[in-house]
């Protein structure tokens, strides 16, 4: 069963992501995440890695994600949020580069 949104701030799951150090890593398998809050978010760090493989112009569709391990009941339940998140994460980025570039300070 799905589990209600919830994130690391409130409270501590079994299906939150592990950082070990440099290393981060996912404690369950994509098809047997339950987990409302760890499904978005994972889903959405696959959204990136799947664009940042294709070129910006990319479309990620359904069957990316199912190629990575997710059931087709996942994408359809948590695609659109998982792609929001992935797309306030791109825009937070770009506005802390922005910041940057106008400090003199970007890379």
């Amino acid at each position: 069963m799905l589990q209600p949104l919830a994130g690391p701030a409130t409270t501590e799951h079994p299906e939150f992501k592990i950082v070990e150090g440099d290393l981060t890593r996912w404690p369950v398998g994509r098809a047997a995440m339950e987990h409302a809050y760890s499904i978005e978010t994972r889903m959405a760090e696959d959204i990136a890695a799947t664009v940042a493989a294709l070129g910006e112009d990319a479309s990620v569709h359904v069957y990316d994600m199912t190629g990575l391990g997710w059931t087709m009941p996942q994408v359809l339940h948590f695609g659109r949020a998982a792609t929001r998140r992935y797309r306030e994460q791109r825009a937070a980025e770009a506005g802390m580069q922005a910041v940057a570039e106008a400090l003199g300070e970007a890379a």
